[in-house]
């Protein structure tokens, strides 16, 4: 008995059928989607020759040993309760945020803590700049601790070097929304690292320069 292509084997799932994956962790899909897929192919005694997963349009699964003769809709209605089972609680995940959107959040934070004037001058600019240096110097004393991971001073205060890492980001995506709030700036933190990527893309090796 002839044997069906693998593109002629695939069960198809839209992603309009699950509107709240668009905004939760990619990761936990696909391990979703993909363990469930191993089950009920096992069950039907089909094996799984891959996934694809298209942002925004879909998933196709990939089934072998299937032949002319079978019947895939039963499989796929297995396959697509057993998914609606797996992905039960990600709609309550934290949404995947923009790196604009996380920078607003930052400055709309620091501005109610009393951080922030009305007036955004390059001389206060200055001092932002500096406060980011003191974080990379805190992260520098991390280090020479060797307090590399997370941990909780206290018990509540996050240290160590991710942590000052992370407080150098949460400085940096600050300033650059305050420039843009204060109009100093056209430009949003997300379109300058877009740019920077792409220029950075076609650079020689170290960017010519021997380190």
């Amino acid at each position: 008995m002839g044997h069906k292509t693998l593109d002629d084997a695939a069960i198809e799932f839209k992603v309009e059928d699950y509107p709240e994956l668009l905004y939760t962790d990619q990761g936990r899909y696909e391990a979703a989607v993909s363990g469930a897929a191993k089950q009920v192919l096992h069950e039907h005694g089909l094996t799984l020759e891959g996934i694809l997963f298209q942002p925004h349009e879909g998933v196709a699964v990939y089934v072998g040993g299937v032949s002319f003769d079978d019947d895939l809709r039963q499989v796929g209605f297995d396959l697509r309760a057993r998914v609606d089972s797996a992905l039960e609680g990600c709609d309550r995940l934290v949404p995947r945020r923009g790196i604009d959107e996380q920078c607003e959040e930052w400055n709309a934070l620091a501005r109610e803590k009393g951080f922030h004037p009305r007036d955004l001058t390059p001389e206060r600019v200055a001092g932002m700049l500096a406060l980011i240096h003191s974080e990379v110097s805190e992260a520098l004393e991390a280090l020479r601790e060797e307090q590399l991971d997370l941990s909780f001073e206290g018990g509540s205060k996050p240290v160590g070097l991710i942590s000052e890492l992370a407080d150098v980001v949460i400085r940096c995506g600050n300033l650059a929304h305050a420039m843009k709030r204060a109009g100093l700036v056209d430009t949003t933190l997300q379109e300058a690292i877009d740019e920077k990527h792409a220029f950075n893309k076609d650079r020689p090796r170290k960017h010519g320069k021997a380190f």
